[in-house]
């Protein structure tokens, strides 16, 4: 269809640089199932869906808001300079000829490129909107360009520390990842699929699991897994010695209790011989 008209070749394009980006956001999807990069993707979605959102929302109405002070401003700059040189105002040169081109210009204040705009700031004529475009040009610079930026890279970094101090979040996203697959099949697809890797729990046949037989060994386990570990060692050696502190400790109670029981019996007497005095004979 390109050879018909250039525009098809130029939709072409375009639609392959669209796939080209969506495959790389999808390729991340999957991604986050992975033990070593599934964090840092799930960082970039967090980032991006809840930092950024909030950040972008405050941003956009102080950029709107000074971009629009400052194209009244740099207006009446062009009139002044205008009626100054006896020129139509069309033929001054203006660096905010328009409220969208004012918006542009104040995200690149924002990045730190500002010469060009405070050096035709300070070239206004007219006095009073030279002084009052310094003063919101100081105010700008001091709650975007520091103050809003600032707070952008401190909640992102503490939505760093939230999702790495978490062990296990790359486990759920496997969990989320095998859903939404499982999700995209059809009943009776995902039933064979259950059969496969499944098996059954129990005397219930009709239940069924999924059986993971996990390999664990020293060198795999985290640091949080190996203190978990010698904790229960610990306890389990402090159980085993009070249990055996407290058997020593009935049996050497049973023993005082035999020797007591010893000494208070009483000597049996026979009542088969009848006893007798020191001369021999018997006491009736």
């Amino acid at each position: 269809m390109c050879c018909f008209s250039a525009d098809f070749l130029l939709f072409d394009n375009v639609l392959s640089l669209m796939t080209v980006l969506f495959t790389g956001v999808h390729f991340l999807f999957y991604c986050r199932a992975l033990k070593f990069i599934g964090p840092f993707v799930l960082m970039i979605y967090t980032i991006l869906s809840r930092d950024l959102s909030r950040f972008f929302l405050i941003y956009a109405i102080f950029l709107i808001g000074f971009s629009q002070g400052f194209y009244v401003i740099f207006l009446s700059c062009t009139r002044a300079k205008a009626e100054a040189e006896g020129k139509p105002i069309s033929d001054v040169t203006n660096i905010l000829d328009n409220p969208a081109e004012s918006i542009m210009r104040m995200f690149i204040m924002t990045i730190g490129e500002f010469m060009v705009f405070y050096r035709e700031l300070n070239g206004c004529m007219e006095t009073l909107m030279r002084n009052i475009g310094k003063f919101l040009f100081i105010v700008f610079e001091l709650f975007v360009s520091i103050m809003q930026f600032n707070l952008l890279i401190a909640m992102m970094t503490r939505t760093y520390e939230e999702i790495s101090s978490t062990q296990k979040e790359w486990k759920r996203q496997w969990a989320q990842v095998i859903l939404m697959l499982e999700l995209s099949l059809k009943p009776k697809d995902r039933l064979i699929a259950l059969l496969k890797y499944s098996r059954p729990i129990g005397t219930d046949k009709r239940k069924r699991a999924f059986v993971v037989a996990r390999k664990i060994t020293t060198e795999s386990l985290s640091q949080t897994e190996k203190e978990l570990r010698e904790q229960q060692e610990r306890d389990l050696r402090e159980e085993k010695r009070t249990l055996l502190k407290r058997r020593l400790k009935d049996m050497a109670h049973l023993a005082n209790n035999k020797d007591l029981m010893t000494c208070r019996i009483r000597p049996l007497t026979s009542y088969l011989n009848a006893p007798s005095t020191a001369d021999g004979k018997k006491i009736d």
